[in-house]
């Protein structure tokens, strides 16, 4: 996805800057150019989207930037420089195992009439590297801030191990405040992160405008004081998806363009013996479509949400996966999503209609679960989303177990004769959960529909963290 973002400044009129948007990671890469020199920030390896906007604005490709070794993705950034013979810019200190330039807070990186300059900015990472963007000797015009101070919020400290989290959160506070000396308050921000990615600090209570000003107005890290913006970070940085303790060390490598060719096609026969054999099927259908009929021990995903994100929490990145899809473009779509996490080994693929299908899936409404929980009979129903959602309100008489932490799900579900009843914000995860578990024989039922709907159809509902102790049980059980 792209967008054209156009400077208001008239002496800036020659900038231009493309966003390049990954919705289903939540991230975003940019293409800065002027008067036919370009420079790439945080790309990822699907490459063709940069070659695009290149070529679309008739720009020459001189430099490429990371802010950040990154740990939701794989780095296209080295392979995009390589191929377009453009100089490659870390950050100072990163321990990248091939050839690179560090950036040099004391040297300016001058592309054609593009200027960038390096401010370290640790906090996400240890070596985070924001640059601001310049036209010649002008003011920043924007900045690019990875992941440090982001629309609304700013970048977990998380990552590199929960025993440096405060050490590096205090050091976003000061990043933040460095930024905010150095830039003009009329500098666009433009972060990598934000936008549903799990590299931010929780969502953002208001995302506010894009310039430094409004950010000074309404992001919690100039509002707070440096022991309450801490405590704030740490308390809001959510769970850590299972495939980010592999990004980082793979881009410290350097990594490869995508591959995105065509996979091999298989019959739904062929799939369902791939299936029972034990090989990860992802099933990229809609749910509802999986619902009404899929092969036996698939695992739904829908290519409408974070296929990257669920698949990395479920998949060892280096086992092959075969993908089933209702058309060519949903196939695509989901081997792009999924190269972007290193899921490279796409052994087939099914397309179309499912003409050998032996299984469904059982769904309710909350309209169901409500007319079930009616009748008297106990009903063993399971919260899968995740804590910070838990605390603003849940069924009462639930039980509470992230639908990432499979191992406690299933110790969870197989305490109940009957079938337990799934349920999350939407339906995706608790479909993503559910195929989990009948994928190792356990039944369960699944509620497709709107949380927010519950209270309303008559379903009994705790309001926030108050609930009676004795009827709802967080977290493992």
């Amino acid at each position: 996805m792209l967008r054209l973002e156009w400077p208001a400044a008239a002496d800036t009129s020659t900038l231009n800057v493309t966003t390049i948007e990954t919705p289903g990671l939540g991230d975003r890469s940019y293409v800065a150019d002027a008067d036919g020199w370009a420079v790439a920030v945080d790309v990822q390896r699907d490459l063709d989207r940069v070659e695009d906007v290149l070529q679309r604005r008739g720009a020459r490709l001189g430099a490429v930037l990371e802010t950040h070794i990154h740990n939701d993705y794989l780095s296209g950034g080295w392979a995009l420089a390589r191929r377009f013979g453009a100089r490659y810019v870390v950050p100072s200190y990163a321990p990248v195992s091939f050839r690179a330039e560090s950036a040099d807070p004391r040297e300016p990186i001058d592309i054609g009439p593009l200027r960038l300059r390096a401010i370290p900015a640790p906090g996400h990472t240890d070596t985070h590297t924001a640059y601001s963007l310049h036209v010649e000797d002008r003011p920043a015009d924007a900045a690019f801030t990875g992941g440090s101070l982001l629309l609304g919020g700013t970048g977990r400290t998380d990552l590199l191990g929960s025993e440096r989290a405060e050490e590096l959160a205090r050091e976003q506070y000061w990043t933040v405040r460095r930024l905010a000396r150095l830039l003009p308050g009329s500098a666009r921000l433009l972060p990598t992160h934000g936008f549903g990615s799990f590299c931010m600090a929780g969502p953002a209570l208001e995302e506010g405008g894009e310039t430094l000003a409004d950010q000074l107005t309404v992001n919690p890290a100039y509002l707070l004081d440096e022991d309450a913006f801490v405590a704030d970070l740490l308390r809001r940085s959510g769970p850590v998806p299972a495939y980010f303790a592999e990004m980082g060390e793979r881009n410290l490598a350097g990594t490869v363009a995508a591959d995105l060719g065509t996979p091999p096609r298989l019959t739904a026969a062929t799939v369902q013996q791939m299936a029972a054999a034990g090989c990860w099927v992802l099933d990229v259908r809609p749910r509802s479509d999986y619902a009404k009929a899929h092969l036996p021990g698939t695992v739904s995903i829908d290519a409408r949400g974070p296929i990257a994100t669920w698949a990395g929490w479920t998949v060892p990145l280096d086992e092959p996966v075969v993908l089933v899809a209702a058309d060519e473009q949903q196939l695509a779509a989901a081997q792009r999503e999924l190269s972007r996490i290193g899921v490279d080994h796409v052994a087939g693929a099914h397309v179309g209609p499912l003409r050998t299908a032996a299984a469904a899936l059982t769904t309710e409404d909350f309209g169901g679960l409500a007319a079930a929980l009616g009748t008297g009979r106990s009903v063993d129903v399971l919260d899968v989303r995740e804590t910070s959602e838990w605390h603003t309100g849940h069924l009462r008489g639930a039980r509470h177990v992230p639908a990432h932490e499979l191992d406690d799900l299933t110790t969870a579900v197989t305490r109940s004769a009957e079938p337990s009843w799934l349920y999350c914000a939407s339906g995706f995860r608790a479909t993503v959960a559910g195929t989990l578990l009948s994928r190792q024989g356990i039944d369960v039922v699944v509620l497709d529909d709107d949380v927010a709907l519950a209270a309303a159809v008559g379903v009994p509902w705790c309001a926030g963290q108050h609930c009676p102790a004795d009827r709802c049980v967080h977290a493992q059980t």
